[in-house]
């Protein structure tokens, strides 16, 4: 068995041997989404006051290391911009609004007249 030994950058030893084996070229994709994750669990950690300044370092370093911190840095910013809910200026003018229909008031009888020809009063009837 071969002696033990340790890769120094095993993500570039990776990419190599998935590059002499015509690996399809979404490799670079998949770094960038494993980037995405680690910025987003260094974000998380930074904004609760769990992790100290040396694991984020550490976790950039990870990322420097593939050459993947700025470019994953401005895709994380332009996704977090681009999945926020925009609202767009309507000239008010050119919309039309529908009306709705006439429903009756509170106040309005329900029940249908008794052909009555003067009006009910409080008097008692003779």
């Amino acid at each position: 068995m071969a002696e033990e030994a340790f890769i120094k950058r095993p993500t570039s030893v990776y990419r190599t041997w998935l590059l002499s084996m015509a690996a399809p070229e979404g490799f670079r994709e998949g770094q960038l989404a494993m980037a995405m994750e680690i910025i987003t669990v260094r974000k998380s950690l930074q904004a609760v006051g769990i992790i100290a300044e040396s694991a984020a370092s550490m976790l950039d370093s990870l990322l420097l290391d593939q050459d993947l911190l700025d470019e994953a840095e401005e895709l994380y910013e332009m996704l977090n911009e681009w999945r926020l809910t925009k609202f767009t200026a309507v000239d008010a003018s050119r919309v039309a609004v529908p009306r709705p229909k006439r429903t009756p008031g509170l106040g309005t009888p329900t029940l249908p007249r008794r052909d009555r020809t003067i009006p009910p009063s409080d008097e008692p009837e003779e």
